[in-house]
């Protein structure tokens, strides 16, 4: 009842872009990051704003003066991709996740968590993601098959509250 079954990461976030999100709503992400992932949201009429980086990931903080200026009511979204970043291959850190889904509760600023690279950890273990961790519904987690499977298998996946999965079901039945 929390999962949506997709034709890859992409569809998933043009489900949340129409279905979720109001048109012209600010989508926050890592600066640089996928170039796809920005064609779907200015596709479906959101602005974009670019948070720097560093060595442990995006640096969240340099978001508030921002957030101060949108308001209680805002329509924002951050859209990260916390490990295994395209196109900087870093991985945020543990500390920096913490922190980041505090802050982003906190300000109640939505996450959307790009997981397609996750699987391409070889040398250790996955860290936590955001999702694991989100106790508010904060978080929605998209997952792929085409990184580490096939390239050509475009089969995703959305992870989020049921209600959220529920309109985005009736949203991708109507688009299929």
């Amino acid at each position: 009842s929390c999962i949506l079954i997709t034709s890859g990461s992409l569809q998933a976030l043009q489900l949340i872009s129409v279905g979720l999100l109001k048109n012209g709503s600010t989508i926050y992400t890592e600066a640089p990051t996928y170039l796809k992932s920005l064609q779907v949201f200015q596709s479906a009429g959101m602005h974009l704003s670019g948070v720097p980086m560093d060595e442990k990931g995006i640096q969240f903080w340099k978001l508030l003066p921002q957030l101060k200026c949108e308001g209680p009511y805002n329509s924002s979204v951050l859209y990260t991709i916390p490990t295994n970043h395209n196109p900087t291959g870093i991985t945020m850190s543990d500390s920096r996740r913490k922190d980041l889904l505090e802050f982003c509760t906190s300000h109640r600023l939505p996450i959307i968590e790009d997981g397609a690279y996750e699987e391409l950890c070889y040398e250790i273990d996955p860290p936590q993601t955001l999702k694991s961790m989100d106790k508010s519904g904060m978080v929605i987690y998209l997952g792929s098959a085409s990184k580490s499977l096939a390239p050509g298998l475009r089969i995703g996946w959305l992870i989020a509250d049921e209600p959220i999965v529920q309109r985005l079901g009736d949203i991708k039945m109507q688009m299929d």
